[in-house]
This record gives structure tokens, sequence and C-alpha cells, in this order.
């Protein structure tokens, strides 16, 4: 009896040591997965090693990454709850156990990848003593329309240095999968601002672009999936501005629903441009003329005319026949995805309105 216990206790012993060993002491930390230096970005520009980075997460000491894998694919149905790979379908990519502790800026090195498509991925390492972890969770990446594009630059025929745009349509009546809004202007040079601020059914959806480098210019992204109605019409809105010689707003709704269908509403003649000039006309620029030269740039004071605002242009329903058709702008060269995270606005409300009388008001907005 003696020993059958002792047996006993031994194989369990050893039983339990061995299943403590299965388990990897190291594992990708979740949300860290990266493309590109950016957490699911909608703009890679590279098609052929677009890059991932990871961070690791270990109680052990010394703990290291001593290989990894990596699976990019087309569907996120590819990794269960449980971090296991569960299919081989829709995987373009699978990089096997590559021996290496390297975790940033792994190059992508599958087949060619398509334009303007969807990409998930995720990774597993091993640890020092040849344990596996789980994939991450996924990630997910899209990349850039490229020489894609359908839209066309637009802008109101007198060349003003404000305008409004905007264009309805009627989504499919079929589930969404997600729809991006690509949009850009010409030109943030001369003011070193964003050209235009983009709506969606009167919800903001993004603004830019930035200034460009090295004879880029940057197009925007942005993902207005939550912002749609199915089956439903919808509206775009967008105000831009400009100082610049060569004026233009472009932008180009891509829907894609989930049977495969893409519906693309892009700028073009068919769209409605208002003048902007009475809603903001001109009341001199922050900087002073001669100081110019040496600022490098300028910009205005937007003085405001609250009743000539087309308020509710970004919305359906709105009356624009007294709108025109707008004037198709020369082609935009050197189109680039803009690689880094999109501008964006924060509302910001005064502390305390104090009225001066004959409809003037001053706003404190305290310590900024």
């Amino acid at each position: 009896m003696k020993k059958r216990t002792s047996l006993s206790l031994t194989l369990f012993i050893s039983l339990s040591i061995t299943t403590y060993h299965a388990q990897a002491d190291l594992s990708v930390i979740q949300n860290s997965l990266l493309t590109e230096l950016q957490q699911k970005p909608l703009l890679v520009e590279d098609l052929s090693h677009p890059a991932f980075s990871w961070a690791l997460s270990g109680s052990g000491r010394s703990e290291k990454q001593t290989a990894y894998r990596i699976i990019v694919a087309t569907s996120d149905a590819v990794i269960n709850p449980a971090g296991r790979l569960t299919t081989e379908k829709n995987v373009v990519w699978d990089s096997g156990k590559i021996p290496s502790a390297q975790s940033s800026a792994v190059p992508y090195s599958g087949p060619q990848l398509s334009r303007a498509t969807r990409y998930y991925w995720s990774v597993q390492v091993w640890d020092r003593q040849g344990q596996v972890s789980a994939f991450a969770p996924l990630s997910r990446f899209d990349t850039a329309l490229k020489a894609g594009w359908q839209a066309k630059p637009i802008w109101s025929e007198a060349q003003p240095n404000w305008a409004f745009f905007r264009h309805s349509f009627r989504a499919k009546n079929k589930p969404i999968s997600r729809a991006i809004l690509y949009a850009t202007g010409q030109t943030p040079e001369d003011t070193r601002q964003y050209v235009y601020k983009v709506n969606v059914n009167g919800t903001f959806a993004g603004l830019g672009p930035v200034r460009g480098y090295n004879n880029q210019h940057f197009y925007n992204a942005f993902d207005v999936t939550a912002l749609l109605r199915q089956g439903q019409d919808n509206a775009l809105g967008a105000l831009a501005f400009t100082y610049g010689k060569k004026k233009s707003f472009m932008a180009e709704l891509r829907i894609h629903y989930q049977d495969g269908e893409v519906q693309t509403i892009a700028t073009d003649e068919r769209w409605k441009v208002l003048d902007g000039t009475a809603a903001f006309p001109y009341a001199g620029d922050v900087h002073a003329q001669e100081a110019v030269s040496w600022v490098g740039f300028r910009y205005p004071h937007e003085n405001i005319v609250a009743k000539n605002y087309p308020a509710g242009f970004d919305v359906t329903g709105f009356d624009d026949t007294t709108w025109s058709a707008p004037r198709v702008q020369s082609p935009i060269d050197n189109l680039t995805g803009y690689p880094a995270e999109n501008l964006t606005q924060i509302e910001v409300k005064p502390r305390k309105v104090t009225s001066l009388g004959k409809g003037h008001f001053l706003l404190d907005y305290g310590t900024t």
C-alpha cells in the first residue's frame, strides 16, 4: 500500500509539472498589435511589406521571446476566443514558426496585398522553454486606395475662400460590413491648417488634410459605419476653406455590404455647392500683412454671420435648390494616405457667458 500511494503521488506530481510547463510563460499584451506603428490603420500604403509590432508580458525571470508566428487573413473568423487557429480558409499569409526575438517592425512577407481591402492579423510567440502562447486577439488594418479613386476634385465656380458642399444618397437595405470615407482638399500649405471638415448625417466624421512633404499630398480615411442609416436616405456635408490658388475638395465614401457588394458615393458634378463668403465675410487675418513674410503663412479671423450660415446643410431633407453645381477642378497629384492618427475635433464649452447688451456676449473659457 505504501508503494502504491507513493507511485500515485509521484504520478500526480509528474502530471502537474507537465501541465504547468505546457503553458507558455510569455504572452502578447492585448491591444498591443500595431500595423505601421498604428492601431487598426485605414490607410496602409505599403502593399508589399507593411510592418507589424507587438508588446510582450511574462512573469519569469529573464523571460524572452524566442520565436513568433504571424497570421494574416481576410476574415475575422480564423482565430477563436481561446486564441487558436480554427481554419486555414481566408488566410493570406502564415509565417510559420520564425526563430527570432524581434517584435517590432516585423515585415509582412506574403503575397501582394490588394488596395482598399481590410485584413485581420494575429501573432503567437514562444518563450525560453520553447512553450507557445495562444494567438493574440485579432487586430486589423485597411490598405490605401492607391490609384483607385473614383471621386473628382470640386469647388465653387466663383473660387471663394470658403465653400459648403453637400450630397444626399440612399444606402441599400441590407447589412453593412463597413463604410470608409476618404477625403482630401487643396491646399493646406497657405494656412498651415486643414482645408475641410466633413460630417455624415449631421455628425462630425473628420477633418484634414495635414500639410504634406516630399511632394506628397495627404488624404484621410474615416470609419463612418456607425453614422450611416441602412436602407434610408443619408447626407454628406463639408465645410472647406483655403487661401490657396488651387482650391478643391474631394471625397469618396465606400460602403461595403456583408454580401460583398460595394456602393460608392464620390464628389462630382452631381453634388451641390454654396459660396461661403456670406457666412464667413473677410474680417482680416490673425497676423498683420507685414508679418506674413516671416511667419510663413496666414489664416483669417472666423467672422461668422449666423443668419447666413446654412444650418442643417449636412442632414437629409435640407433644401438645396438654390445651391449650384460645383466646378470640377484639376486632378490632385501624388495622393498619399496620411501615415498617422487623424486630427480630431474636441468640443470645449465656456464656463461662463456674460451678456454685454445689443447682441454681444463675453464667453469665458477659463484657463486653457
